[in-house]
């Protein structure tokens, strides 16, 4: 087989940086380059007047464009999971195939609450905060706290009117892998085989949680993914 011509597109949580990714960059990156880009708004750039999920993308196409990455396995890590599902939905010649991991997708009005509250700059100022000092570095120059309120808007904004609905899943037909913790306290197993079972995407689970991304079997995750992208580079996947 010959090498992959372009590297595994990764792409970072909400509120969260490149750098953050590493344990499963690294892992992936035994087997094929991985590139990681900052989104929009996130790790130092700056801050836009409002966040959204279409403007995000945009943005990681022009990113795409500049590293000269035609088309390549486009993979996301929580929200990076939604990410790479919108552009898998809306741009899929820029695709070979979409995987996710611990991404959730329904923000009914009680997730949307949760996810403010995990997000709050008060939470994070609070002493004893596991990764408050994280925060405030990972997005110098810019400051952490306009970072964490353009999210919490962004997340609020999910609520209101989704950007990708039910209807959307029939239509991404780039094949698919979708992966996550069987008790991961922020996306529920139902919702993760919810999700799985409408993109007809291989399912992979693993005992615990995937948040952090820190305590993810990213090694035996990475086996997983690179057997799948084997078999979509080798045409063994049922078209959609």
């Amino acid at each position: 087989m010959n090498a992959p011509p372009h590297p595994i597109t990764l792409i970072h949580g909400g509120n969260g940086a490149p750098k953050a990714m590493a344990p499963l960059g690294c892992a992936l990156g035994e087997r094929q380059a991985v590139w990681c880009p900052p989104m929009l708004g996130h790790a130092g750039r700056e801050v836009p007047q409002s966040l959204s999920v279409p403007d995000m993308v945009d943005d990681l196409l022009r990113q795409m464009d500049a590293q000269g990455i035609a088309r390549s396995f486009v993979g996301g890590y929580s929200f990076g999971g939604y990410v790479a599902l919108y552009l898998a939905r809306h741009h899929p010649d820029r695709c070979l195939g979409v995987f996710t991991l611990a991404t959730k997708v329904v923000f009914d009005e009680r997730a949307v609450r949760h996810l403010v509250h995990l997000t709050s700059p008060t939470r994070v100022e609070q002493p004893g905060h596991a990764h408050a000092d994280d925060i405030r570095q990972r997005h110098l120059p810019q400051d952490w706290r306009t970072v964490i309120l353009a999210n919490q808007a962004l997340f609020r904004s999910l609520g209101e009117a989704p950007p990708l609905t039910a209807r959307d899943w029939a239509d991404i037909r780039v094949p698919a892998l979708v992966a996550s913790g069987q008790a991961d306290p922020l996306v529920p197993l139902a919702e993760t085989q919810s999700l799985a079972g409408h993109l007809r995407a291989q399912l992979v689970l693993f005992p615990g949680s995937a948040h952090p991304l820190t305590v993810v079997p990213v090694q035996a995750l990475a086996h997983e993914i690179g057997q799948w992208m084997d078999r979509v580079r080798d045409g063994d996947w049922p078209p959609r």
